[in-house]
């Protein structure tokens, strides 16, 4: 596993509150969910003044990630930070 420290830089909004959506459930029929598309944009950036940074600035020097989530209950921040974890999955 890999873990990086990054920084909501942005959101982007594509609502301003959550739409009722229709999509398939996979058994031939559907369902509504409720919605909330908005992209986050994250950056790798650091405060050498803080030991932590000083030790994820030598493996992650830099970096950007974006990625659009529709659920109303994942909310990032801009302006604060979050580890992000990688690890390999299994392969089937």
């Amino acid at each position: 596993m890999s873990r990086c420290k990054v920084l909501c830089t942005s959101v982007k909004m594509y609502n301003p509150a959550p739409v009722d959506v229709t999509r398939g459930n996979g058994n031939g029929g559907t369902e509504t969910y409720s919605i909330w598309p908005r992209q986050f944009a994250f950056g790798v950036q650091y405060d050498m003044s803080v030991p932590e940074d000083k030790r994820f600035c030598r493996a992650t020097p830099s970096g950007t990630i974006e990625i659009t989530v529709d659920n109303p209950a994942v909310e990032f921040v801009p302006g604060r930070y979050y580890y992000v974890d990688f690890s390999e999955v299994p392969a089937p």
